[in-house]
């Protein structure tokens, strides 16, 4: 919905923002809301090294201030018929949420760090995560809604990074088996009353009401003491919203600062970027809170705390004990020499791959991880993804899956065919199409400007198209 055509600002809210803005800032923030929503995305750290050459058709505009690999553009373009989106070259994200990826860069995570995205659909802050932790960390991303999980599943696969695992739990049932202390890092983008996204989100006014902050306030409460104990020793925790409203911001890191004696973690900002630094003080202690106001930033409104548990006490180690190793499903020899050549000589972590069987196929995951799987396969946790998605082994060939075609860990020496825009429109739609260039049998990995976009297989007198049902473009 354009702008012009937005639903009427609940008066009451109008009265809530000049109480905890002030006149000016309340009526700024509001006469921005009449204004165009900025677009911006973000580009792929390896698929897009060189933003400049995957941009050619984008009307990029200048850089997020705080985010050197994202740009805003002067309009928003038909994505879908871009090849690049669709091979996860770039993420289009609101600029606000990529802080979270400067944030995540001053802090000092430790070797081999775990990570967990709470609430992580629909992945734009899951990709960017994934774009700035060390290549050994390991990100667990969490979805409650089923649908949102597989939208999640989806963008996470287009985006290829191969180290990060997709749950579909409560927070409730991951803080009941989960370790305690389990990761160095947390994310909680808490489901929130939608403040911030009124600009660009008609739905989000139509459904504001003072009981909906209410009942937000408390659910963000009730999720954030569900996994407060999985905060390791030294980690750090990253909440944030697109809300104003001091009840589901300042309120809920009140309770987490008093409860749980959690410090506030100072975060520096860019000059001139606009943000608002707002300083506490809760339960004795100096808390700082940073604050996106679309009259102030080019973006959407967002708030943001980042907390530190001091502790001094271990990080706690967790392995698989030997029932647990002895019932993990594993390649045998055999399976592992048709496997390995689709990969990269080696993990992220420098180790081999462990190739976990499931009933959809085979995932690859540093032996490490594998072991922390194993750890953690009797607790109670719906898993949807681990590491990369290799797919099905048929009549002694792999026949790969699609996530395996847009990991980075794919071994760059598959045979690979470079498609016209043309012909990269036509598969993207599962169209037939006659190749204009010569391409080995087998299996080819279909590229555009060498950026992979899905599996061709190319028999003697014909290609199929092997790029996604569910997938497939549409326009």
């Amino acid at each position: 919905m354009e702008n012009n055509a937005l639903p009427t600002i609940p008066a009451i809210f109008e009265r809530r923002l000049y109480h905890y803005l002030g006149e000016e800032e309340a009526t700024q923030l509001l006469a921005s809301l009449g204004g165009a929503a900025p677009v911006s995305i973000r580009f792929h750290p390896d698929k897009a090294a060189e933003p400049t050459a995957v941009a050619t058709h984008l009307p990029l505009q200048s850089p997020v201030v705080w985010e050197p690999a994202a740009y805003y553009l002067h309009q928003r373009p038909a994505f879908a018929l871009d090849p690049h989106w669709h091979a996860g070259a770039y993420y289009v994200q609101e600029a606000s949420s990529m802080f979270v990826g400067e944030a995540v860069r001053q802090l000092a995570l430790p070797s081999q760090a775990r990570v967990l995205d709470l609430c992580a659909a629909p992945g734009g802050k899951t990709t960017h995560l994934l774009s700035v932790l060390p290549a050994d960390a390991l990100l667990v991303a969490n979805e409650i809604h089923k649908t949102r999980a597989q939208v999640l599943l989806d963008n996470l696969a287009r985006w290829g990074k191969p180290n990060y695992w997709v749950s579909n739990n409560s927070p409730e049932t991951l803080g009941e088996a989960l370790p305690a202390g389990m990761f160095d890092l947390m994310l909680t983008d808490v489901p929130c009353s939608g403040e911030g996204m009124f600009r660009k989100d008609a739905t989000a006014i139509e459904e504001w009401s003072e009981e909906n902050v209410t009942h937000c306030s408390t659910r963000q409460k009730d999720i954030a003491q569900a996994v407060a104990h999985l905060l390791a020793p030294g980690g750090y925790w990253l909440y944030s919203t697109c809300t104003y409203a001091p009840e589901e911001n300042e309120a809920v890191i009140a309770d987490l600062v008093e409860q749980y004696g959690l410090l506030s973690h100072r975060l520096s900002l860019p000059q001139g970027s606009g943000i608002v630094e707002k300083v506490h003080q809760m339960g004795g202690k100096t808390v700082y809170t940073y604050h996106f106001y679309p009259h102030k930033i080019v973006g959407e409104g967002l708030f943001l705390a980042c907390l530190h548990n001091d502790s001094f006490a271990n990080r706690p180690t967790i392995k698989a004990n030997k029932k647990q190793a002895q019932q993990l499903a594993t390649a045998s020899a055999k399976e592992r020499a048709l496997l390995s050549p689709w990969l990269k000589a080696q993990a992220p972590l420098g180790d081999d791959w462990t190739f976990i069987k499931q009933p959809q196929g085979f995932y690859a995951l540093p032996q490490a991880q594998a072991q922390l799987w194993a750890a953690l396969q009797d607790k109670g946790i719906y898993w949807r993804n681990a590491g990369v998605f290799m797919g099905e082994l048929k009549q002694q060939q792999l026949v790969p899956a699609h996530a395996l075609a847009l990991s980075t860990a794919l071994n760059v020496n598959v045979p690979q065919l470079e498609l016209s825009y043309e012909e990269a429109l036509s598969y993207l739609r599962r169209d037939h199409f006659e190749l204009q260039a010569e391409a080995p049998n087998g299996w080819v990995l279909a590229c555009y400007e060498g950026t992979a976009l899905g599996w061709l297989k190319v028999l003697q007198k014909r290609v199929n198209n092997y790029y996604p049902a569910a997938w497939r473009l549409r326009s």
